[in-house]
């Protein structure tokens, strides 16, 4: 057995069950799921058996049993999640910041802690500072997602923002065209544009030299030598290009920090997340570009997760302010679970 479970012995007829009692269903798949190394084998397995009934999963205790061609439908989903194909993938949804998201094996799949990165850009957005450029006619209403992926960030910026346009970009057209879907899905489409290219090369395609009030990016973070070691839902699955971050996982926040200002207003700001101990690095990255302010906040398991840099041009400040109170949460936005590379 690896250390990510045993998920290679193939299901003996005599271990599925023979009928189709919820309960044994469901006490059958946490136990398989468990012993392939998944540590939240019961949730998985009431998520899956929701979905093969077609039900949402608060409903599955008002059933007692299902259909012969249910419960075979089930048993070839614990299957697939037995092989460690992620959850999301399976059911082709993912919930981020309270909205339902399509996701298939083109994009990363939206993690909880990426929640804080769009708390952190609405919460600045939402100042009277940020209000009142509004008012004084600056370029406050448009922003940048930069690796838009399954556009999870773009969409919930222009759901909770309704005055902005955003414009996302990725490197992926596969990427983008579930993009697209959720933006229509989700009725942002007419404020989100899309555009194919490598780190900011479609901004300028656009246009946007000197107008953006926030470039926000979860880009790649993972050292290259480290992908490979990830959680076997990551490493087999998810798209590498969305993790591998290069040699010391910092290639695309040099990318950032170097052409930011072409793009960004006077009082523009960069919101990106990082990984596990990177923060520093990457705050040094920022300043050495000319931001003179950055500002670390953590996630909700206390991992520095998020930068703010901003102050551009302005040498008289220089400092790293470190936010250890989490901004308040926004209403009906749950916690979606992550692999911990």
């Amino acid at each position: 057995m690896s250390s990510w479970g045993n998920d290679s012995v193939t299901l003996t007829p005599d271990a599925i069950p023979q009928h189709g009692m919820i309960a044994d269903a469901l006490s059958w798949a946490s136990s398989v799921l468990a012993d392939s190394g998944i540590d939240e084998a019961r949730l998985d397995a009431e998520l899956l058996l929701a979905y093969a009934l077609g039900v949402r999963r608060g409903e599955l205790a008002l059933r007692d049993e299902m259909a012969a061609d249910e419960l075979s439908r089930f048993v070839q989903l614990i299957q697939r999640r037995r092989q460690r194909e992620p959850v999301p993938y399976i059911i082709g949804t993912q919930e981020f910041m309270g909205l339902t998201f399509r996701v298939t094996p083109d994009v990363l799949i939206p993690r909880p802690e990426t929640e804080r990165l769009v708390e952190a850009t609405v919460e600045i957005l939402r100042s009277p500072e940020s209000r009142n450029g509004l008012r004084n006619g600056q370029n406050a209403r448009r922003l940048a997602d930069i690796g838009t992926g399954s556009g999870a960030i773009a969409i919930s910026l222009a759901r909770l923002l309704p005055d902005v346009q955003v414009y996302a970009t990725d490197i992926s057209e596969a990427a983008l065209a579930v993009a697209r879907e959720n933006a229509e899905r989700l009725g942002v489409r007419e404020r989100v544009a899309f555009a194919r290219g490598n780190c900011l090369q479609p901004l300028r395609q656009w246009g946007l030299q000197g107008q953006l009030q926030a470039m926000v990016s979860n880009p790649p973070y993972i050292p290259h030598s480290d992908v490979d070691s990830l959680p076997p839902e990551v490493s087999r699955y998810e798209p590498r290009i969305a993790w591998d971050g290069g040699a010391d996982g910092l290639a695309f926040y040099r990318c950032l920090a170097a052409e930011a200002a072409e793009f960004l207003c006077p009082d523009g700001f960069i919101a990106c997340e990082v990984g596990i101990h990177q923060s520093r690095a990457v705050c040094e990255l920022f300043r050495r570009a000319g931001f003179a302010r950055q500002e670390v906040i953590k996630d909700y398991g206390g991992i520095e997760r998020v930068i703010i840099a901003r102050g551009l041009g302005n040498e008289d400040v220089e400092t790293i302010a470190l936010c250890h109170c989490p901004i308040p949460r926004f209403p009906n936005a749950p916690h979606s679970r992550r692999p911990q590379p």
